[in-house]
């Protein structure tokens, strides 16, 4: 999961890159498009990142093409699970680790808060394809020298996933601002709910429009 997470967020990079410099060509319409990245850390029932390609038109309307990467300690970790000396070796590194990563695309409608128009809300919800990785057969391995006390499996699930993700958005200048992003990923399988805290640079805000 982690090799096709990669390649989505080198992707994304890609594609804000190529939209950035045509958006900077066309000078005459950068009022109606604005277009950024945003990064964040995400702390919930998961914690991990989630990195978005932003859009907005005439800062009404928006859409929004992310990926999300959480991690947690296994939620059925037996109470007296040990990780034995590989464990301890990687720093924790590897071990029964719960994941849950999602490719999604959102729509959503832009709300200024304040006269200033440096605080806004992008209402946004959307679907995703989310990967779901959970720690499955706990089996108890009291013979282990140097390895865990237990042997587990991981279960691997693939599914569609209702995004909502009303975000605030802080567009401080033109270029640079932060984010904070409250975040349901709701399927049959598992769930994440949180919230993220971030950065968003590119082209956030508009400029003045002269009268004259």
């Amino acid at each position: 999961m982690t090799y096709r997470i990669n390649n989505l967020q080198t992707f994304v990079i890609a594609a804000f890159i190529s939209v950035f410099c045509t958006l900077n060509s066309a000078a005459q319409e950068v009022e109606k498009h604005l277009v950024y990245l945003s990064n964040e850390l995400n702390i919930g029932n998961y914690f991990g990142y989630s990195g978005d390609l932003n859009y907005i038109y005439n800062e009404k309307y928006s859409a929004k093409i992310g990926i999300i990467g959480n991690i947690r300690r296994s939620q059925n970790e037996p109470s007296d699970y040990r990780p034995g000396l590989v464990g301890l070796l990687s720093f924790g590194i590897i071990g029964p680790y719960e994941t849950i990563g999602s490719v999604n695309l959102q729509v959503g409608r832009i709300y200024y808060l304040n006269s200033k128009r440096n605080t806004r809300l992008n209402a946004a919800i959307g679907i995703g394809f989310t990967n779901i990785r959970t720690v499955e057969n706990w089996q108890s391995n009291q013979e282990a020298d140097f390895g865990s006390n237990y042997t587990y499996d991981f279960v691997e699930s693939n599914n569609a996933s209702l995004i909502i993700n009303p975000k605030i958005e802080f567009p401080l200048g033109r270029i640079f601002g932060f984010t904070v992003s409250p975040t349901a990923v709701i399927n049959n399988n598992s769930n994440y709910y949180g919230v993220g805290l971030g950065y968003m640079i590119g082209i956030i805000r508009s400029k003045p429009v002269s009268k004259y």
